[in-house]
């Protein structure tokens, strides 16, 4: 690092420098984003995830439909991040003919926060979900996977770890397709934990860079001072 002759700038860049090493700290934890979104479809087809919620984007505007032609179609569909919980929903959710199977639901939901300590609470709501063959149980566990014969899997209420450490993910309703499709339906990620931090932004972030820039000044007046009379001794 450059010597500073200066006292009082030697001070100042080295509060600042204290104050650099803590914001990016921060910022840091903030980038590690939840997120959630009503439907996305992976394999032969392909569908984002739709509309999606982060961190950075926390409540975009809710989707009308999405889905792939003359294969399914989702309605109606939300996502939110709200400070350490995330949500996702859809109005309903029909397979069209060319569909493997023919598939119907109402409202689906899922929700997921993370507490202080680190713990989750998942849950996932699904409305009157018909799948051929199949009997729906209400309220269905955790990872809850049923067999829909020569065409794949269904996994209701869909739990597990998520894409970082301290992150969870609960999906409602996931489609698995022999064919290597994935459908996954409300779909909400939370965590890590995020606390606010007091000094990286607004207020607390002004009277810090303030509490600074006096400490430099000051520095910098003594030192002027100190030379001002040597000078006049000498």
């Amino acid at each position: 690092m450059r010597k500073m002759h200066k006292r009082g700038l030697a001070i100042g860049a080295l509060a600042a420098g204290m104050m650099l090493v803590a914001i990016p700290g921060a910022m840091a934890q903030a980038a590690q984003s939840p997120e959630g979104f009503g439907v996305e479809a992976t394999g032969l087809f392909n569908v984002d995830p739709t509309p999606l919620a982060t961190a950075a984007n926390p409540s975009p505007a809710s989707v009308a439909s999405a889905g792939i032609t003359g294969f399914f179609t989702v309605n109606a569909i939300s996502a939110q991040v709200s400070g350490n919980t995330t949500t996702a929903s859809i109005a309903g959710v029909t397979a069209l003919g060319g569909s493997p199977i023919s598939v119907s639901a109402g409202a689906i939901s899922s929700s997921c926060s993370v507490s202080s300590s680190g713990a989750f609470t998942e849950s996932s709501s699904i409305g009157n979900l018909t799948v051929p063959g199949l009997t729906i149980p209400a309220n269905p566990a955790p990872n809850t996977t049923l067999t829909i014969p020569l065409v794949g899997s269904v996994t209701l209420n869909e739990q597990g770890a998520g894409p970082t450490g301290g992150s969870a993910t609960v999906t409602a309703v996931h489609f698995h397709y022999l064919t290597g499709e994935d459908v996954y339906i409300a779909s909400s990620t939370c965590g890590p934990y995020i606390a606010a931090a007091a000094m990286a932004s607004g207020a607390g972030l002004a009277v810090g860079l303030g509490g600074i820039g006096v400490l430099g000044v000051t520095g910098v007046a003594v030192t002027w001072r100190r030379r001002r009379q040597q000078s006049a001794s000498a």
